[in-house]
């Protein structure tokens, strides 16, 4: 101690007249400097000893050692008293610890076989840091070898040198088999060592220290250290050997002799190294294996876990927003099914069953997102079934000569391929429905139902035989006293009703189901459950504005209607408990929705039997049904037409109106049914709609349904997740537009350019909505292609159209540029006009800076009333394209408006329209809006970027006009007038990088910022929707029209993913104040923005605003999809200079983990604890972002990092 203290303060005095010199030399670490010196003079004496030992070497345990000379005493007095002080300095922190252990095992290492008296001088000093060496893997890898080895040596033979004198056994007693040899069933007992290899050392006073001390540090390598021993292959590193230190070993670690006898605590001890060699083996073998990439594949279970980690690769890794040779529909197959066939292609193999199950489960699952995997999992699976029985045929064929086809050939042809898959599927792993507040059960319940209506869609599962199947089970007799299904026109009754209604219908049912089983012959034993109708009305909530303010609305009901129709309601609840106490199968029979069509009327009929029986409640579910249809029907086909003159419109107009259900009243009503009833009132509404528009273009009516009636159409099917029939619909109504407009030119309509080009903007919105789902069929996207073309007619000018003309040539772009095989088929009519389009739309623009005279009376007529149609859009974008002062009165009007005279949802709604329309034939006023938002969002750059009038009558920090700007500037977006990628590089980065660098009054703009892009971010969401007679909020901002809000997801998807990482980075910076654990979690009490404001959240401090923000984009599915897919291709966005290690790490966190905590910096290595973290949650579904994580940690790792790392 005295001497540590002595070289303690020494080094402090030198420290102290270095520090006064004027010329300072460089400062080296103390700890270094000692470590060596000591290593240095312990090896010195070392070597005195060594070489006495050597002068003599062994002959024989009872050989003994001459007279110590004076010089090897004098050495081994240094080598003990320095060997304690190293102790000490190690233990106080003087030396370094890596550097000194190293030596010591060094000096291990050099001891050469047959030096037993110099290895048992060494001995004590190696157990006394035998704590320090378990730490380390690398050095317990080292040493493990070591000790090995010399165990190994004791036991071989001619170990002891010539003449073994008094121990001859000591090389016979050697044991052969496996490196890690089974245990043995029996144990000695009493106080006696085991019977092993070691026993003749036990009684050898030379050879028991060496024994004991190498078993007790190898066994407490294997305790303390056991990744040291797991087997490891390396190709390159000439240090680390290919294996085990426990090959050298004959036998087990736990089989080594242990001092102190055969104790209980011995026997505990031998039980726990037991327990431990399991796992070194297992860990080996998977090493070995390569970790089920080689051998393990070989087996069926590795194959099979192979491919279904290739398969949910293979899709993660797939674009589904294009089609070209390497990456459509075709080629998915080819990745997922070419490759993993068995020896006979047409059989289904055990592995076929694990990827359909991955299939189902990828298409329903929150961990992936995309309404569009259901039809890419159904059109796989129909792919993989044809060709299976193409093969099958084709065999039969070879086999009977005479082309007989036996029963059990139809039978198989009968029964889908996957049936039994799937039903084991909904038997075991579907979601359903338990916990009303649930929404990730909800999502993923709506995506289950969802796909299995494309499975029966395209024949790979029969909901015939699956509703067969339910009743084959017996359960619908043995759980008769479950309360029978709702039917969906369930009013409050009294009970003892019911159950009499009931009972009565009980045995009807059961008779209905027995002669059901008997028409299609399938009575096999299988399980059933029952549920009835959940509904869904806090998920999707289309707009209840049908009418526009051009056209007339439906009246209102009578008081007496409203109050019956909310009674209703009452006993229509969705929050019933009841449903979901049903079992999964009821709930699946309820809303698995079946093909409208004749050739499923059987199959409608017996789900009606199995659910509600033959009785009343059948009835009274019917009923239901038709009068929903009715009351669409009757707003489309009188009321809500648009007139186009003659003889029968006179007479409608004249007619006597009556009480029409208003689209509020409608969908409150809608929202109550199962998804099947859903699906069967939208479709025969469509039907209907369909009808009328042939009708007129026929020339045999002068009546069409009004262009928000068939949005709303529109919405109802989307909400009933009926997306194959929305888009089907869409189709045919875009190929009857043509022979509409030329009936309106016929008859010399006011409709005449507007009426199509409207509904052509709607049947685009839907289209962008759902186009990774359009082009899975090649023949439907051409034929949608063909009809935008048509519409627009090629020769229009990208540069002077209307906004809806614009929407429609931006999508026939990228349609033409997305899908290759749209270029092989119009490349000679389209090209030349498709580069005129992106030139036009999608070039991009700088902000304007103007400051010219300002006009403040200057379009103020048609700003006033934004609706109104009574002044020509192309006359007046010619006014504005003629003038910069005009445009620059224009947008300083419009944005006062917005911003403080008027913030009437509606308005701001309508204003947004109007200047779309002028936008669209004035391209100059893009520059422009680019420009006065940069000055509102940059507004303390102290007027460097003009537009000086509006930041005078406008206060950037008023959160009251926050929203009703967002909403503005996402319409604009929406319809093409500014590009989002613009936004973000022109005015988003430069106001959020102004805050985050603490420029003065940058705070308001920084603000207003977030606010803007958390609209623009956000995915667009369906106004709330009045529940249960409550009316929606007519005060809360957003974008009113589902069509718009279609457009501007399709903006969203459309951005280039640099622009989302940048404005990531700079949202992060900005909220970077005080980052930590908790910071980006929801703060308490907080409801979403889009519902509307939130003081709480909009009054908090920037950086807490901000982190609210970044949480909140980042939960934005497409978000994480984009992100993901980028890294993945290129793991080099988060590296950038402007965001140290630490938080690019946490922003890939919040990609990754959006709903989860950061983790947080406590503990002593955070970077091992969050590897640690990595690998305890990864999953199939998490493999992804688990792989960027330590991708990302290794790039930002130098190779010193990497190698202590690797060693600890």
């Amino acid at each position: 101690m005295r001497s540590a203290w002595m070289i303690k303060m020494t080094c402090a005095y030198h420290a102290a007249i270095t520090e006064t010199k004027v010329k300072k030399r460089h400062v080296i670490d103390a700890c270094i400097e000692w470590t060596q010196i000591i290593t240095k003079y312990l090896w010195e004496q070392l070597q005195k000893v060594a070489e006495f030992y050597r002068q003599f070497p062994s002959q024989g345990c009872s050989s003994p050692l001459p007279a110590t000379p004076a010089d090897v005493e004098t050495a081994m007095k240094q080598w003990e008293y320095n060997e304690k002080l190293a102790m000490f300095m190690f233990q106080d922190g003087m030396l370094d610890r890596h550097e000194f252990l190293t030596w010591v095992l060094e000096c291990f290492e050099k001891v050469r076989p047959g030096e037993d008296e110099l290895l048992r001088l060494l001995l004590p000093l190696l157990l006394q840091y035998s704590g320090e060496f378990v730490q380390s893997a690398y050095l317990s890898r080292r040493l493990a070898y070591f000790c090995t080895r010399r165990l190994n040596l004791l036991l071989s033979d001619g170990s002891l040198g010539p003449g073994t004198g008094g121990h001859p056994a000591h090389g016979m007693l050697t044991q052969q088999g496996n490196t890690l040899p089974p245990t043995p069933t029996s144990q000695p007992t009493g106080g006696n060592q085991p019977q092993t290899a070691f026993t003749d050392f036990y009684i050898c006073p030379q050879h028991r220290p060496l024994v004991f001390g190498l078993s007790c540090m190898l066994q407490s390598i294997v305790l303390c250290c056991p990744s040291a021993l797991v087997w490891h292959y390396s190709l390159t590193d000439s240090r680390n050997k290919t294996g085990s230190p426990l090959d050298l070993l004959p036998i087990a670690p736990s089989s080594l002799p242990m001092p102190g006898g055969n104790t209980a605590f011995t026997q505990q001890v031998r039980t726990k190294l037991r327990e431990i060699e399991e796992q070194v083996k297992e860990r080996g073998q998977a090493v070995e294996f390569r970790w089920s990439f080689d051998k393990c594949q070989e087996t069926t279970a590795g194959f099979t876990i192979g491919r279904v980690l290739h398969t949910l690769e293979v899709l993660d890794n797939h674009s589904f927003e294009k089609s070209d040779f390497n990456n459509s529909l075709d080629s998915l197959y080819n990745r997922i099914f070419g490759s993993g066939q068995s020896k006979d292609g047409h059989e289904m193999s055990p592995d076929d069953d694990a990827v359909v199950t991955l299939l189902c489960e990828w298409a329903v699952c929150c961990k992936r997102s995309g309404r569009h995997r259901a039809m890419v999992v159904a059109k796989l699976l129909e792919k993989r079934q044809a060709e299976i029985e193409a093969e099958r045929c084709g065999e039969s064929e070879v086999v009977d000569e005479k082309g007989s086809v036996s029963s059990g050939s139809l039978s198989a042809a009968t029964l889908p391929i996957f049936q039994d898959v799937l039903l084991q599927f909904l038997d075991t792993q579907a979601p359903t429905l338990t916990e009303p507040g649930n929404e990730s059960e909800r999502v993923e319940f709506s995506n289950l139902v969802l796909l299995f209506c494309e499975l029966i869609r395209h024949d790979v599962f029969s909901h015939n035989i699956y509703m067969c199947t339910l009743i084959s089970r017996g359960d619908l007799a043995s759980d008769s006293h479950l309360q029978r299904p709702r039917s969906p026109s369930d009013e409050t009754s009294d009970e003892s009703e019911r159950k009499e209604q009931d009972a009565g219908s009980s045995v009807k049912m059961e008779a209905c189901c027995r002669h059901l089983l008997l028409d299609t012959g399938l009575s096999e034993s299988m399980e059933i459950d029952h549920n009835s109708s959940a509904n869904f009305d806090e998920m999707f909530s289309p707009p209840m504005h049908c009418e526009s303010k051009g056209s007339p609305s439906p009246e209102k009901p009578a008081p007496e209607q409203d109050s019956k129709a909310g009674c209703k309601d009452k006993g229509m609840d969705p929050a019933f408990p009841q449903l979901y106490e049903q079992p999964r199968h009821i709930q699946y029979a309820t809303h698995f929705p079946i093909p409208q069509e004749e050739s499923a009327s059987h199959e409608c009929n017996q789900r009606l039997v199995v659910l509600y029986g033959v009785g009343k409640l059948r009835d009274e579910a019917r009923h239901t049904i038709k009068k929903i249809t009715k009351d669409i029907l009757k707003v489309l086909n009188r009321k809500s037409t648009a007139e186009t003159g003659g003889e029968e419109g006179q007479k409608r107009k004249r007619s006597k109106p009556e009480a029409f259900p208003t689209a509020e009243d409608i969908f409150s009503k809608f929202q109550h049914l199962s998804h099947f009833d859903q699906h069967q009132v939208t479709s025969q509404v469509s039907r209907n709609v369909l009808e009328q528009i042939t009708s007129f273009a026929l020339g045999m009516s002068y009546h069409l349904p009004l262009v928000q009636h068939i949005q709303f159409i529109f919405d109802l099917m989307e909400y009933s997740l009926n997306i194959s029939g929305l888009i089907d619909f869409a189709i045919q109504l875009l190929n009857e537009l043509s022979l509409v407009e030329a009936e309106l030119l016929l008859k010399s309509s006011s409709l005449v350019g507007t009426y199509t080009t409207s509904l052509c903007l709607c049947i685009v919105a839907v289209l962008r909505r759902y186009h990774s789902c359009l082009i899975l069929n090649p023949e439907q996207t051409a034929q949608v292609f063909d009809g935008l073309r048509i519409v627009v007619k090629s020769g229009v000018n990208p540069a002077d159209c209307s906004s809806a003309e614009r929407c429609i040539l931006a999508y026939l772009y990228d349609l033409y540029t997305s899908c290759s095989h749209l270029k092989n088929k119009f490349g000679e009519i389209f090209s030349e006009f498709c580069s005129k389009v992106k030139n036009s739309i999608y070039c991009n623009i700088d902000p304007s800076d103007s400051n010219m005279l300002w006009d403040p009376v200057f379009m103020m007529e048609a700003i006033a009333n934004p609706s109104a149609h009574n002044f020509n859009h192309s006359m007046v974008g010619k006014i504005l394209n003629d003038s910069p002062a005009n445009r620059y009165s224009f947008v300083c009007n419009v944005l006062m408006d917005v911003c403080v005279d008027h913030r009437d949802p509606e308005r701001v709604n309508d204003i947004g329209i109007l200047c779309a329309e002028l936008t669209a034939y004035c391209r100059s006023l893009s520059a422009e809006w680019l420009g006065i938002l940069k000055a509102l969002c940059c507004s303390s750059n102290n007027g460097n970027c003009g537009f000086n009038d509006l930041l005078c009558n406008v206060d950037v920090s008023d959160l009251s006009f926050h929203d009703s700007l967002a909403t503005f500037v996402a319409i604009l977006i929406a319809r093409q007038c500014l590009l989002l990628e613009d936004l973000v590089r022109c005015v988003a980065i430069p106001s959020l990088l102004n805050a985050a660098c603490s420029e003065q009054d940058s705070e308001p703009g920084a603000r207003l910022t977030c606010r803007i892009l958390l609209h623009l971010f956000k995915t667009p969401q369906r106004n709330p929707v009045p529940q249960d007679g409550v009316k929606s909020d007519k005060s809360s901002v957003g974008i009113r029209s589902s069509c718009d809000r279609h457009l501007l997801a399709a903006s969203q998807n459309s951005i280039v993913v640099g622009a989302v990482f940048a404005v990531l980075k700079a949202v992060f910076m900005l909220g970077d104040a005080e980052l930590r654990g908790s910071g980006l979690s929801h703060p308490a009490g907080l409801d979403d923005i889009s519902e509307g404001r939130n003081v709480s959240i909009e009054t908090a401090s920037l950086d807490v605003y901000a982190k609210y923000v970044l949480k909140t984009i980042c939960q934005q599915e497409w978000v994480g999809e984009r992100c993901l897919k980028s890294l993945s291709e290129d793991s080099s966005a988060l590296q950038d200079p402007v965001l140290v290690n630490i938080q690019a790490q946490r922003l890939l966190q919040l990609i990754c983990y959006p709903h989860r905590q950061l983790d947080s910096d406590d503990g002593d290595n955070p970077q091992r604890q969050r590897i640690k973290r990595i690998l305890q949650n990864m999953d199939q579904w998490t493999m992804r972002q688990s792989s960027l994580e330590l991708q990302l940690m290794i790039k930002q790792s130098t190779n010193n990092e990497l190698y202590s790392l690797w060693r600890t």
